[in-house]
């Protein structure tokens, strides 16, 4: 092998490395839809806008696993949580994450009273508001008082990377006799490592010189 070609390899070998891993990060949904009467007072939006988390994050930059090594809590008071009517112990939440996205974990900060919140749930990820097409990621049972119950901490889900635009949360069962509620959920987006444009670039220059450096040796 030419030294010529010996140091073209190592060059490509350099640049074409894979850079170093980038932050996995928190994503939060822009919205959410029920089928189901809200118990009255509380909002829609309550479970997905980070409203009664002692720590809030930057959705899409925050990186989920720091973000969760804080231990960040929710606050069952008030109507920071998310509650259907008394009575409905099961139905569908829809959320909007707003564009499309590799996901691989659900965090969710449970409603931390005996007689509330999601005992069991099945997910399913789709790329149409209407899930008319969509994929059961898979079934899953929460914790029911998780940390203080009025300082719920969030429990992970984990499940293998699939993409997504719109998540479904079906709640198939809660805890007590009163409904379906929960203090906050957010999810776990995965960020590919790719060269940056400046590491192209110079991927560039570095293959011109040598091409006209092994021309002119001919």
């Amino acid at each position: 092998m030419t030294r010529t070609k010996s140091m073209y390899l190592a060059l490509l070998a350099v640049l074409l490395s894979p850079m170093a891993a980038l932050a996995d990060p928190i994503i939060e949904p822009v919205s959410v839809s029920v089928t189901f009467p809200l118990f009255p007072g509380f909002l829609l939006n309550s479970g997905n806008d980070q409203s009664g988390l002692s720590a809030g994050y930057t959705s899409g930059v925050t990186d989920f696993d720091t973000y969760i090594a804080l231990n960040p809590t929710h606050d069952n008071g008030g109507n920071t949580t998310f509650a259907s009517e008394s009575g409905v112990f099961s139905g569908a939440l829809d959320f909007d994450l707003g564009g499309t996205f590799i996901l691989q974990s659900l965090a969710l900060w449970n409603r931390g009273f005996a007689d509330q919140g999601i005992a069991t749930f099945d997910l399913y990820f789709s790329d149409d508001a209407g899930f008319v097409s969509s994929s059961l990621i898979g079934s899953f049972g929460a914790t029911a008082i998780l940390g203080d119950p009025n300082a719920t901490l969030a429990e992970v889900f984990g499940f293998a990377p699939t993409m997504a635009s719109f998540v479904r949360i079906d709640v198939t069962s809660v805890y007590g006799g009163c409904c379906i509620s929960f203090g906050e959920v957010a999810f776990e987006g995965i960020v590919a490592s790719v060269p940056e444009p400046g590491t192209l670039a110079l991927l560039g220059i570095g293959l011109f010189g040598m091409g006209l450096a092994r021309r002119r040796k001919v």
